[in-house]
């Protein structure tokens, strides 16, 4: 059964507006992050990831306050059992058209960011792979004996005490 309320329903409406709002905010976000991860700006990285925590934890408490709303308004029914379709043909004929919208907005939102996020997690991926690379190669260089060429001509493996300039003198 339902509940009519124009109140709850309006409140209803603000909150999946408020959600499509936070929804655009996140795909943007996410798409400057696809440029930081590309030109390997970490400190914006680090700057972008607050930013995308704050979003969501927006988006937490919007959940929330949705399946709130929706116990107001649905009585007999789990509301996390409800579908926005169920929901907009309950509705009053006057915010069937916005929640339609919202819906509509929220879905595409959802299926760019879903696509963002892959791209930007194989960017985060290769990135990773890339430093561990550069850290081996690293740790090879300064681990392996190092050979140098004094002008005697000969060669000589540095031991662990000897620097270049203990050879050459």
């Amino acid at each position: 059964m339902k509940q009519e309320g124009i109140l709850t329903w309006d409140l209803l409406k603000g909150n999946l507006l408020r959600q499509v709002d936070a929804y655009q905010r996140l795909d943007g976000l996410l798409a400057s992050e696809n440029q930081i991860l590309i030109y390997h700006k970490v400190e914006k990285l680090i700057e972008i990831t607050a930013r995308k925590e704050q979003i969501n934890q927006e988006l937490h408490q919007l959940r929330d306050d949705y399946f709130h709303l929706l116990k107001q308004i649905v009585l007999g029914e789990r509301p996390d059992q409800i579908t926005v379709n169920e929901l907009i043909a309950w509705a009053p004929i006057s915010f069937r058209d916005p929640l339609t919208l919202a819906q509509q907005q929220l879905e595409t939102l959802a299926k760019n960011i879903q696509k963002k996020n892959i791209i930007n997690q194989g960017l985060l991926d290769q990135s990773m792979r890339y430093v561990s690379y550069m850290v081996k190669k690293m740790i090879e260089l300064t681990s392996a004996p190092q050979q140098t060429y004094c002008q005697r001509g000969y060669s000589q493996v540095l031991g662990e005490h000897q620097t270049l300039m203990s050879v050459v003198a």
